[in-house]
């Protein structure tokens, strides 16, 4: 489940000020798992990343 994010470059972070991506991986069985990606950009090029999915995963391990 190993995929390249494609963002913008650190320089044009900091003029959009945030960027979001939605990533979809998909697993051996074919199911889908959606990630949202938020990067947003502070002062002097720190970052602050935000990851979420829009459902409940269950570790029924």
């Amino acid at each position: 489940m190993n995929k390249p994010i494609c963002l913008s470059s650190i320089n044009d972070l900091h003029r959009m000020k945030y960027t979001h991506k939605r990533v979809m991986f998909y697993d051996n069985n074919q199911r889908e798992l959606i990630i949202d990606i938020t990067i947003v950009c502070a002062i002097k090029h720190r970052l602050k990343l935000f990851v979420s999915v829009p459902y409940v995963l269950l570790n029924k391990s």
